[in-house]
């Protein structure tokens, strides 16, 4: 017996194939990024640079400064609460058996609604320590180097980078077609503003997006979490997507295929995939 996440009913399900599809969009829960300024605990901050610096994993072309430092966060809390979120399905998903799929997967997801209704102090000391980051050498796919450097924090690696989509340039349609092209699996997605400094990057969005066998999931740290079915998702995302730009005028968008790292003392290999609509490898500042 199990209790149907969209209407609550209670209904037997003999295995997962008798399981009905999800049709609409769902909202799974609400959340937000409130309390996302303020003091955080240096010490906790401290533990996550040494994490992210000493990781066998860390692109020689990307650094963390511990000097850059202080003791209160402005901007923003996203990347840690996304990485939280992708940690926290990580660890449902291994808990569960197949045969609890996905309406389990789903359900747990929705009760992790106290987890991300706002901020914290805690994701604050995260979100300050991945925020020193840099680029010593811009001459990489120094976007990829980026987001592994910060994904380390919860030991995961990317396989693989997908190409890099202008949402200025690129049809709309392209996102569409990059989430019809997208394999199933769990993506960390960076859409991001370019600047000509150490970041190269003026500001940043994360969120995560989920590609399961019977729903999609996205997840926005600004708005919580949402289930749709994969033939609805590509609008979905897309809506999703142009409306960052419109908003925060971020104009590159990434998706970033992420796994556990099995061996945390083996530096992994890449893969590329590419995507159509002229999408290219790396953006420019």
């Amino acid at each position: 017996m199990k209790q149907d996440v969209l209407s609550g009913r209670i209904v037997r399900w003999v295995n997962v194939t008798s399981l009905p599809n999800i049709k609409e969009k769902v909202p799974l829960f609400h959340g937000s990024q409130r309390l996302q300024d303020g003091p955080f605990a240096e010490t906790t901050a401290n533990k996550v640079l040494e994490k992210v610096l000493e990781h066998q994993n860390r692109p020689l072309s990307i650094c963390f400064t511990k000097s850059k430092l202080n003791n209160y966060l402005t901007g923003g809390t996203c990347s840690a609460m996304s990485m939280d979120f992708l940690k926290k399905y990580l660890n449902i998903k291994k808990e569960l058996s197949y045969k609890d799929r996905p309406w389990s997967l789903l359900n747990r997801v929705r009760k992790l609604e106290k987890d991300f209704k706002t901020s914290s102090r805690a994701f604050r000391a995260v979100q300050a320590a991945l925020n020193t980051i840099a680029i010593v050498n811009p001459y990489t796919d120094h976007a990829k180097d980026k987001a592994q450097a910060l994904l380390n924090y919860i030991d995961c690696s990317i396989a693989p980078a997908f190409d890099e989509i202008d949402l200025n340039i690129s049809p709309k349609r392209c996102v569409e077609e990059a989430i019809s092209f997208l394999p199933l699996g769990i993506y960390f997605a960076r859409a991001l503003r370019p600047a000509e400094n150490k970041k190269l990057e003026l500001y940043g969005h994360s969120t995560v997006f989920i590609k399961e066998k019977n729903f999609c999931v996205f997840y926005d740290p600004m708005q919580g979490a949402m289930a749709f079915p994969h033939k609805k998702s590509g609008t979905i995302m897309r809506k999703e997507f142009n409306q960052m730009n419109d908003n925060w005028a971020v104009t590159k968008l990434r998706f970033y295929r992420i796994s556990p790292q099995k061996n945390k003392h083996c530096i992994p290999e890449f893969a590329q995939a590419f995507f159509s609509c002229g999408a290219k490898k790396r953006f420019s500042a």
